[in-house]
């Protein structure tokens, strides 16, 4: 017998209202159910529970919204699938809630997503007015500054050195933040911490993951 195909494939898409409030592990059920709706050969992993081989890149805060999430999945049958059949399939029965932007094979062997990540790029969006003269000033001040010490799950860190980059960004007449931050293993920043360092309610922004960056 011949041995079966066993390919992977990797999935760029976005996560928007309708699973605003789903968390990272429902979401992976959600993408599970959605294969197999959409009979997508899954590959399995080995041993006494095995589990569909699914890999996300990074896990999205609850509440946040993502134009640029990660996924990895495996296939393996008897022939080999071909990527316009897969998109085919999942357009066919849509997911509320994801938008698929591209889907495509990954040849060569990879690390995971997790282990590549390196940082990830964000948007801040005020849900109550506020001055551009606010926003700037007070980006100006934090990025001044070399340490800004703040208590993450009982635990201080230096957010500072979290946060490559940032600056106003204006659309519409409203002035929202774009930060740059790194997200290696215990050194990871969150937009909401930043908007917080910066004298604003972090309630009253909405957080958009705009961009992940993997090490080349």
């Amino acid at each position: 017998m011949n041995e079966p195909t066993k390919q992977q494939f990797r999935i760029l898409y976005s996560k928007g209202e309708a699973l605003r409030y789903t968390a990272n592990l429902d979401m992976h059920k959600i993408w599970e159910r959605w294969f197999r709706r959409a009979s997508v050969p899954l590959a399995y992993s080995k041993g006494y529970h095995p589990q569909p081989r699914i890999n996300q890149a990074a896990p999205l805060p609850l509440g946040m919204l993502s134009t640029c999430e990660l996924l990895d999945f495996w296939t393996e049958t008897n022939d080999a699938c071909d990527v316009k059949d897969l998109a085919g399939k999942l357009n066919h029965s849509p997911q509320p809630g994801i938008g698929l932007h591209s889907l495509i094979e990954i040849h060569e062997k990879e690390a995971s997503l997790q282990s590549r990540l390196r940082s990830m790029e964000y948007l801040a969006e005020p849900l109550l007015p506020v001055t551009a003269m606010d926003v700037e000033g007070q980006i100006k001040e934090f990025l001044s500054t070399e340490i800004f010490m703040t208590i993450r799950r009982n635990k201080e860190i230096n957010l500072r050195q979290l946060v490559i980059s940032m600056k106003a960004d204006s659309l519409n007449d409203a002035d929202r933040v774009w930060m740059h931050l790194q997200a290696l293993p215990g050194a990871s920043g969150r937009p909401d911490d930043v908007v917080g360092a910066l004298g604003f309610d972090p309630a009253h922004f909405r957080y958009t993951r705009i961009k992940i960056h993997l090490d080349e």
